[in-house]
């Protein structure tokens, strides 16, 4: 019996994403992703045929991890001294009142007539 045995360690698995599943996964839109890539602010995608891409899911699970610890870094605080961060998500922002006008409906539903 003769096993087989490769000194080179096996390759990490890794799986390819198609756009809906990019989508899913990062949470921004099929325009938003490729938008950034142009920036050079996403993962690049992989070629597979002439009209068929997809992306590392490593890649996009690694750029979605750095979105998160750059939101937890501690000068990321929503309020900070009374100050707003410039990146706080919308519906953050502060009291009801400042809420953009799509959130002061839901904001005023729970107010007493």
């Amino acid at each position: 019996m003769h096993l087989a045995y490769s000194a080179t360690p096996a390759p990490p698995r890794d799986r390819l994403l198609r756009i809906p599943d990019v989508e899913r996964v990062a949470g921004i839109k099929k325009s938003t992703v490729y938008q950034l890539m142009r920036e050079g602010k996403f993962p690049p995608c992989v070629r597979i045929t002439r009209r068929l891409s997809a992306w590392p899911e490593s890649a996009v699970l690694n750029w979605v991890q750095q979105r998160i610890r750059e939101s937890d870094a501690p000068t990321s605080a929503i309020q900070t001294n009374g100050q707003q961060r410039p990146n706080a998500c919308r519906h953050d922002a502060g009291p009801p009142g400042n809420a953009p006008p799509t959130m002061q409906k839901h904001a005023n539903k729970g107010a007493a007539s």
